[in-house]
């Protein structure tokens, strides 16, 4: 693993290929031109910006709010509320904050890159991956990579804390501001997204637990880290607890029985992904297939190249396994969203294992020097093939368009919708307005909103047109809570909108 001279020509080439990749992000999102755009914008994913908002500038209060069981504290809201705080706009600050996010990745890659390169090799790793992330975000499992609330920000977390924990081992934990920033990193983390315990912290206490067996760290320094971990765990409790005002209840469960549904469906959720990306199925089977090899080789002959290595080949090997098994025996919904370290570490820490390949120095270095001039030409190309595209810097769907006529038309203030409804067209309507999310049944359903949008009496409705009960309110049921008036419908496609001028209500005698 050697260091090769600084480069000031490779370093500036690397800025370059890094400011194409920017460049050509900004092309495909301004022209919608990805397979999975809406993603972008449904209920889930328009958490931080509609919690923003209504504390921002709707004079929304805190205690309000119920929070998604991950609230994404950290990294995701205050990289969400650099954006928002600049554009004032969902869309907008949707592009901001990927730049942002892809930001932070690369400074957690490029630390981990210079543990075991030089800085012109770790430029030159960082901005390939970072290229090769963005020109993949067409679809799954990338486009985890540009939004919030998909538990993203937990794997950023992840990727800082294994270059801080080589770190603290390369000082041999004497060093007590890494100490500090492990606690605070592991706390903020766990408070904003406990799949960070199953992702991080067990398997880099194995791993540490490991390293302490084979006299690779000593005991004192296995014992300090389990108490840097129990701190951060302790602290990430206490936030959760003093930040979360309405918790949900929701809470995973996990057991054998699981296993036997989960498998078949996790399986399935791989091979579709292998058949539809090949140049990523390559990736992944060389980077396992690496990592497989010197474990066993590792295994069978005890020799391997260092400490840090070993730590984080080790790591990485356990964060995999530990991430297919625990979500194999939960109860959640299988969706790539839960198993973003295991997909996303083979394109992001690939260059990290091909040191291991049999290959001369030269020769390692100028496959380098030779992708990035690739990848250089490929987004050139793409970018000038896209340029042709209208770009849109508004971000109007037609349902909201025809929504906003309703709202000139009858000046109404409130409404209610369904979940999937409500807070997409609230955020990207042009006025003020405000939609409270209700189950079939008309119970308010508190799940990622505040209860400010909650009142008595409403003015419209928004009834789907896709006729599934799920997605579904009970127009007949509320005409009848709302009788002796005549009530008229707006038709905008996705939706139609029932408007009741002598006022509409979700529950009776009012």
């Amino acid at each position: 693993m050697s260091r090769k001279p600084y480069s000031k020509t490779w370093l500036i080439l690397s800025l370059l290929v890094f400011l194409l990749t920017c460049a050509y992000f900004g092309v495909i999102y301004f022209s919608h031109d990805l397979q999975r755009f809406g993603m972008l914008f449904n209920a889930d994913s328009l958490y931080l910006p509609a919690l923003l908002n209504n504390l921002l500038y709707e004079h929304g209060a805190w205690q309000d709010w119920t929070l998604p069981p991950a609230p994404y504290f950290f990294p995701d809201l205050p990289l969400y509320l650099i954006a928002y705080v600049i554009s004032q706009d969902a869309y907008l600050a949707q592009f901001i904050f990927a730049l942002l996010q892809g930001l932070l990745v690369g400074l957690a890659l490029y630390g981990l890159n210079r543990l075991f390169f030089s800085r012109t090799q770790a430029c030159l790793h960082t901005t390939l991956v970072l290229a090769l992330l963005y020109l993949s975000v067409m679809g799954h499992p990338t486009i985890h990579a540009i939004i919030s609330g998909h538990h993203f920000g937990a794997f950023i977390s992840l990727l800082i804390g294994l270059y801080m924990f080589a770190q603290w081992l390369n000082f041999d934990g004497q060093r007590h501001a890494l100490s500090l920033i492990l606690i605070i990193l592991t706390g903020l983390t766990v408070a904003a997204d406990k799949l960070f315990i199953v992702q991080f912290i067990l398997p880099v206490t194995v791993v540490l637990s490991v390293l302490h067996l084979i006299n690779r760290i000593s005991k004192r320094v296995f014992l300090l880290s389990l108490v840097l971990l129990v701190m951060g765990l302790i602290l990430g409790y206490s936030l959760h607890y003093l930040w979360v005002p309405n918790p949900t209840r929701f809470s995973p469960q996990f057991g054998f029985q699981h296993w036997v549904e989960n498998l078949p469906v996790i399986t399935g959720l791989f091979i579709q992904l292998f058949n539809d990306h090949f140049v990523y199925t390559l990736i992944f089977v060389v980077f396992y297939g690496l990592l497989a090899y010197q474990l066993a080789k590792y295994l069978f002959t005890g020799s391997f190249p260092d400490t840090f290595f070993l730590m984080l080949c080790l790591s990485v090997a356990l964060i995999s396994v530990t991430n297919i098994a625990v979500i194999a025996l939960s109860n959640l919904t299988i969706d790539f969203r839960y198993f973003i370290p295991l997909l996303f570490m083979p394109l992001l820490l690939l260059p990290l294992l091909l040191i291991l390949l049999p290959t001369s120095s030269v020769l390692t270095l100028w496959i380098q020097r030779v992708g990035l001039l690739v990848i250089g030409i490929v987004l050139c190309v793409n970018v000038w093939h896209k340029q042709t595209q209208p770009l849109k810097f508004n971000y109007y769907p037609p349902a909201v368009q025809c929504f906003d006529e309703f709202i000139s038309t009858t000046q109404s203030q409130r409404g209610i919708a369904h979940y999937w409804d409500a807070k997409r067209t609230m955020l990207l309507s042009k006025n003020k307005v405000s939609i409270a999310a209700y189950t079939p049944d008309l119970v308010p359903y508190n799940w990622i909103s505040t209860s400010q949008w909650q009142h008595e009496r409403y003015d419209f409705v928004l009834i789907r047109n896709n006729h599934d009960a799920n997605y579904q309110l009970d127009l007949a049921r509320l005409k009848a809570y709302s009788p002796k008036q005549i009530n008229s419908t707006f038709s905008c496609g996705l939706f139609d909108v029932h408007y009741f001028p002598q006022g509409l209500y979700t529950t009776p005698g009012l």
